[in-house]
């Protein structure tokens, strides 16, 4: 994906967004934490019947391997703006909101592994820090495809490296000693199969970033019945002002949210005559939502969808 889309929507809970402005961050989720927590599991599993039988212990131990050393974690986000059914799923029951995102900004912020400057490209660098610290990739679309085709297709196109690992030791021990070039393939092999998911859920229109994260830079939540691995990526300075183009409240959410974020994201970069956040309101959210104040430039929107 390569700036063919240019707004995406992340929808959280209210807690989510108090903490993605407050702290500035944006989170990344264990892929065996997810909703669906057959993702990537599920493919990995059906890849592996396809291969050699010798190839199969090959990549069961580079699994083990992977989730003993390293998170490989997701941040979901939808090309749709207006979804009450994703609003009540992941906004809490329309409690929550949806956060738009600049595309533009986020594959800035990938390509140079988590900063908007120096440009450092992720792949093909001279300094390539993959296995060694977190890096992201840009959004790329989910794919809905029946996934023993899919399945099919990622051995075709990755053929060289599957070949590669099946010539490895039965365990690979440390993935931080490969080479640059075979940590790259490895990486982009890994975020092949991360973006299949199940076809049920196509009509949320899912692009998502595949976040590699060594397991020291993890951080744990508590949940009702768990506790979840994730990796929160800190945005330096005001690129959070830059990446953030809007944010819409969900029908049940209390419009006192919005003096929330003119405290906290009311930004004087903004201006009146052309900013991403303007464009944004006069293209998509103008005759969609409606806008709140106080707020700096159109800010903040409300769903305009009620249902008790």
């Amino acid at each position: 994906m390569r700036q063919e889309i240019k707004y995406l929507y992340h929808y959280t809970s209210i807690k989510g967004l108090e903490g993605i402005v407050k702290n500035r961050t944006l989170r990344f989720t264990d892929h065996r934490f997810l909703n669906d927590f057959g993702e990537f599991v599920r493919p990995y599993e059906k890849l592996k019947k396809l291969v050699r039988p010798e190839m199969q212990e090959v990549l069961s131990n580079l699994y083990k391997t992977l989730n003993a050393n390293y998170s490989l974690a997701f941040c979901c986000v939808s090309k749709t703006c207006d979804s009450l059914a994703q609003m009540r799923l992941y906004g809490d029951d329309c409690k929550g909101a949806a956060i738009v995102l600049s595309t533009n900004m986020w594959e800035l912020a990938s390509e140079s592994n988590g900063g908007l400057f120096p440009h450092i490209e992720l792949f093909s660098s001279p300094n390539n820090t993959i296995f060694k610290e977190p890096v992201f990739t840009p959004f790329e679309n989910c794919e809905y495809e029946n996934m023993d085709q899919y399945c099919v297709r990622i051995k075709e196109n990755h053929s060289n490296l599957l070949n590669w690992i099946g010539e490895k030791d039965k365990t690979i021990k440390n993935l931080n000693n490969l080479t640059p070039a075979e940590k790259e393939e490895l990486f982009k092999f890994l975020v092949d199969v991360a973006k299949w998911k199940d076809k049920s859920f196509s009509e949320e229109q899912e692009m998502r970033s595949v976040a590699l994260v060594p397991k020291e830079n993890l951080l744990f939540d508590s949940r009702a019945n768990d506790i979840r691995p994730y990796w929160d990526w800190q945005t330096q300075g005001n690129n959070l002002d830059s990446l953030i183009l809007g944010v819409i409240l969900g029908a049940k959410c209390s419009t006192n949210t919005a003096d929330f974020l003119a405290y906290k994201m009311g930004s004087s970069n903004y201006s009146e005559e052309y900013s991403p956040q303007i464009e944004w309101m006069k293209k998509v959210a103008g005759d969609m939502f409606d806008i709140l104040k106080p707020t700096h430039n159109y800010f903040c929107f409300k769903q305009r969808a009620t249902y008790q």
